[in-house]
């Protein structure tokens, strides 16, 4: 009979561990986290454990299906109505098929938006007469829900490692794809005619003439405008940044920021530099650390702005005054020229709104307001339907105060379940969002929502808190939430 082999001895590690000893500590660490991602029964959004192996069917799927929401290509119905994003539908479909995608929660997930949506839309103004345009309003929405859920369950699936590796492959490539797309002739014409497809009447030498004033050509990549290359942008940095765990990230995203703020000149890339801020100052992983780490940061932000300032003067000048003026439209449906519509038509339909769907019956008002700012009459008659850019402007015109409070609680209830301490980061960064699209119940709105809040499950700092959560709920896992919070350490 072969006697067995003795065991080896355990090899020391770091800080004096045994490997075996650190090894069972990241196993016990694991095994909370997956058991208090999936147990967790009051969250809102799924978030799956991510795969040990993800399959070629699944990468395949995913990158069709993000590939198609960032160039968002719609089906024009009309001329105020489009079915939009059917660009993501290839991928949709064979995300659907995986397993573990469609459950009861995403039926629940989907239906209950539809039918908010669709009883303002019976509680507002005219509904025999609006009936059509509200309930392909509520079917959207369903729509957009669905899309936002199946983002969410895929970066959950993929999981926080891999999704920092690929930002950290894409934030460069992004940046020199649009920055040769600017330098380019060729590039410019490519995308110019690649605009077409979108079924806007595009008046190319108004827009040329836009676009000298802010310092020449902007780069669109695919996309239907420069703003969301910017939107893109700022995702990007914002992920990467919450998917990292050590100090350098914070200061190659404020480069990325830079880059991307001089190239693609739109001030929404900036929006992410207050999530930067609160994150490195919130960033528990970097323990004693954190205040230096702050430190530099903050002096980082002050050199990356002082840089946009000397290198941008004349563009942040002349689009200021055209701020002012209302020649520079665009930051008027984005900002008080969207506020003032709202409050119009508030006051005319104070409880329900107008009903999604339904924008044509405050067209005048629309209209009337937005040429008291200054903005050209072509401009109104030919994009009040699409001048509503921001969203605390459109949810209050198409729901009401009624509506307006319902989503509030919604938001309150899904970011308490879905959002770990700190909130703060995520809270803002969504608010900035808000500032830049009004598209409420669009799947590009909804996605990126869903998108930010499971990117923010993965933000190192807020692990401990999970754990903590967990061990509140289920005593019994107390000991393992110890001791994956001194594993963190």
């Amino acid at each position: 009979m072969i006697a067995p082999s003795p065991r080896p001895l355990p090899q020391p590690g770091r800080r004096g561990q045994p490997l075996q000893a650190k090894s069972a500590v990241r196993g016990l660490r694991a095994t909370v986290w997956i058991r208090e991602t999936l147990a967790s029964r009051d969250q809102i959004l799924p978030y799956p454990a991510p795969y040990r192996r993800i399959s070629t069917y699944f990468w395949f799927a995913t990158l069709l299906f993000f590939a198609g929401v960032y160039v968002d290509i719609p089906i024009r119905l009309s001329e105020t109505a489009a079915f939009p994003m059917v660009s993501a539908l290839p991928g949709l479909a064979l995300l659907l098929f995986h397993p573990g995608v469609v459950t009861g929660r995403t039926v629940r997930f989907v239906l209950l938006p539809s039918l908010f949506v669709l009883v303002m839309g019976v509680l507002a103004p005219n509904p025999l007469y609006y009936a059509i345009v509200r309930l392909i309003g509520a079917g959207q929405t369903g729509f957009s829900a669905l899309m936002g859920f199946v983002a969410a369950w895929v970066l959950a699936r993929c999981g926080r490692n891999r999704l920092h590796k690929f930002l950290a492959i894409a934030l460069p490539v992004f940046l020199v794809l649009i920055f040769v797309e600017v330098i380019l002739p060729q590039a410019h014409t490519l995308m110019l005619g690649y605009l077409k497809i979108y079924g806007y009447d595009l008046d190319l030498d108004a827009l040329a003439n836009r676009e000298d004033t802010l310092g020449g050509y902007r780069p669109k990549l695919f996309t239907s405008e420069p703003s969301y290359v910017a939107t893109s942008a700022m995702l990007m940095v914002i992920g990467y940044v919450w998917t990292g765990n050590d100090f350098r990230r914070y200061l190659v995203a404020l480069m990325f920021t830079v880059l991307a703020a001089i190239i693609i000149r739109s001030p929404i890339i900036l929006l992410a530099i207050p999530p930067i801020v609160l994150a490195v100052y919130t960033d528990r992983a970097l323990g004693r650390f954190r205040s230096v780490s702050s430190f530099w940061v903050t002096l980082g932000i002050f050199g990356a702005l002082s840089l946009i300032v000397v290198v941008g003067a004349g563009v942040i000048a002349s689009r200021f005054n055209a701020a002012l003026s209302g020649d520079d439209y665009s930051t008027t449906y984005r900002t008080y020229g969207a506020i003032a519509v709202a409050i119009a038509v508030l006051q005319r339909y104070p409880l329900f709104g107008i009903g999604a769907g339904s924008i044509a019956l405050v067209k005048n008002t629309i209209i009337s307001t937005y040429l008291s700012f200054g903005v050209p009459l072509e401009a109104t008659e030919t994009e009040w339907h699409q001048s509503i850019n921001n969203a605390y402007a459109a949810v209050p015109m198409y729901f009401g105060a009624v509506g307006t409070g319902i989503v509030l609680l919604a938001l309150w209830r899904l970011f308490r379940s879905d959002v770990a301490k700190p909130r703060l980061p995520v809270v803002l960064a969504f608010l900035g969002y808000c500032i830049t699209y009004g598209g409420i119940y669009t799947p590009k709105f909804v996605i990126t929502m869903a998108v930010m809040l499971t990117v923010a499950k993965m933000r190192p700092a807020a692990m401990p808190e999970r754990f903590a959560n967990m061990a509140r709920r289920r005593p019994g896992v107390r000991m393992l939430a110890g001791v994956a919070r001194q594993a963190r350490r």
